[in-house]
């Protein structure tokens, strides 16, 4: 198996593609970036045999190994964005908690 296989079995140990927590909108796009993954994975299953062209099954199983890298990439920063959002409103909630106390004193 390819070395970018091993980075999306890394993301799923890590819960990059877990979606319990998410907003349904986010979770679905996570689910179906995952859903490419699985079939990209697939495609590179079923091309990782003997051809006859070897070179051009080895330039298809390294486009296929990029873009599984790629969705892993984004699906990362998806989830961080979604954590940074998540830390700025509570930041914000707190703040504006805070600007009514010190109002009602």
């Amino acid at each position: 198996m390819a070395e970018n296989h091993y980075a999306y079995a890394k993301a799923l140990r890590d819960g990059v593609f877990e979606t319990d927590e998410l907003r349904t909108s986010l979770a679905q796009e996570i689910k179906n970036y995952e859903r490419a993954v699985m079939g990209l994975s697939s495609a590179y299953n079923a091309l990782d045999a003997y051809f006859t062209s070897q070179s051009e099954t080895s330039d298809m199983l390294s486009n296929i190994d990029e873009l599984i890298c790629n969705i892993v990439h984004e699906v990362t920063q998806l989830q961080e964005r979604n954590r940074e959002n998540i830390a700025s409103r509570s930041q914000s909630h707190t703040e504006f908690r805070r600007e009514i106390a010190e109002c009602a004193v």
